[in-house]
């Protein structure tokens, strides 16, 4: 599970936004975010924690990094941030809104705003290609 132990590190931009006393709301908030998934047939348990306690704030104009190793809930706390799963515990606000209640229909209208990138590993940062040639690839 992830979560405890895990750390965030502020970035530059919002380091300085709170030095300078810019507005200081985030545009996606998630509290103590608590994902459970089925553990399916041959599973042990009936339930796997894939998420447990992530708090994260986003703010407008800046750029979230999560970084783990493998199986370590990545992937589920961004389809949880994105409205792509539903979180089985804690809160997620967009725009000063709370999530958790909403409608799919009224879910589907806040997708749009949020975008998720995914790396690819294999070729992200492939040692034949130049710079521009990484940034320019689609």
């Amino acid at each position: 599970m992830s979560g405890a132990g895990t750390k965030f590190r502020v970035s530059r931009r919002v380091a300085e936004m709170e030095f300078t006393g810019k507005d200081l709301q985030p545009i996606l908030l998630a509290e103590d975010v608590v994902k459970r998934l089925d553990g399916g047939a041959l599973a042990r348990e009936r339930e796997v924690g894939a998420l447990a306690g992530v708090s994260i704030a986003i703010y407008r104009g800046t750029t979230l990094a999560v970084v783990g190793p493998s199986g370590s809930g990545k992937s589920t706390l961004a389809l949880c941030l994105a409205f792509l799963e539903p979180v089985s515990a804690g809160k997620v606000w967009f725009a000063g809104t709370e999530t958790s209640g909403l409608k799919e229909r009224e879910l589907r209208a806040l997708r749009p705003n949020v975008q998720l990138v995914s790396q690819d590993p294999v070729s992200s940062l492939n040692p034949l290609l130049s710079a521009l040639e990484l940034v320019m690839e689609p």
